[in-house]
């Protein structure tokens, strides 16, 4: 973890999965070039939900899923978005807009705005245009189970801090209703995939203290995308969020050319 080591989209997790379980806001093309053709001081309410609706991609519609998955990553149209709602929403100033979008695009993708142009910088000092150009990626998943509750299983939910398990992959989890998946079981499932076939586990996976999923739970993935000169987005168009050991294996996918990782417009 980059800086003091808290993690600052948590204050967004709310806003995100309930935009996640209540569906994404629809908007066609057109409508949605509109708005990226305009500046994030211009944008309004409705726009950045659209936008933040628009990066999210699920498997809900699948009716083979033993379970429904919902990610988002935070690139930086989405933590523009979801900031630019905090502006609209609870009046923020334009300092305190501006120190948590820089505290955000440091933490989640490894860069800093210039604010003199609202453009994202990337560690060499260049304006972002390109996936290629983040050098960590986060997402946030939340798992809702389509499985009711088991009235025999004690869950117990702490009210302490969040806390984090190292993402490692495993053996297939098998659940059903009497035996709900647990969660720090179903965070080590979690990978990424390339065009290349190649997989990435996550540097970290930070949850709540939930035990086993019952209803509905979120947690935020973390992956180092850049290991010195390797990156592993390099050759890749669409990459793959996953996650394993269902009898179908849960494939999210996310394009990297335009939508939620294009340029956003300048002053």
């Amino acid at each position: 973890m980059r800086g003091n080591g808290k993690l600052i989209p948590l204050k967004h997790i709310f806003l995100l999965v309930m935009s996640m379980t209540m569906g994404c806001a629809f908007t066609t093309d057109w409508i949605y070039n509109g708005i990226m053709n305009r500046p994030p001081s211009q944008w309004t309410m409705d726009e950045c939900r659209m936008i933040i609706g628009r990066a999210m991609a699920h498997n809900a519609r699948d009716r083979d899923a033993s379970i429904r998955v919902f990610a988002i990553p935070f690139s930086p149209l989405v933590i523009t978005a979801l900031n630019r709602e905090g502006v609209l929403k609870k009046h923020l100033s334009d300092e305190e807009y501006q120190q948590s979008i820089q505290q955000e695009a440091r933490e989640c993708l490894g860069m800093y705005v210039d604010w003199k142009t609202d453009s994202y910088i990337d560690a060499q000092g260049r304006i972002f245009k390109d996936a290629l150009q983040m050098d960590s990626l986060l997402f946030l998943i939340t798992f809702d189970s389509p499985a009711p509750a088991n009235p025999y299983i004690n869950v117990v939910t702490g009210n302490g801090p969040v806390t984090s398990h190292q993402g490692v992959l495993g053996n297939p989890l098998n659940w059903s209703v009497q035996d709900p998946p647990d969660m720090v079981e179903l965070a080590q499932k979690i990978a990424l995939e390339n065009d290349k076939g190649q997989r990435m586990k996550p540097r970290y996976v930070w949850m709540r203290h939930s035990k086993v999923l019952l209803k509905s739970e979120s947690v935020l993935a973390m992956f180092d995308l850049r290991h010195g000169s390797f990156h592993f987005l390099e050759g890749t168009k669409e990459i793959h969020l996953m996650v394993t050991g269902f009898e179908k294996d849960v494939v999210l996918n996310f394009e990297l050319s335009g939508g939620q990782f294009q340029a956003l417009a300048t002053r």
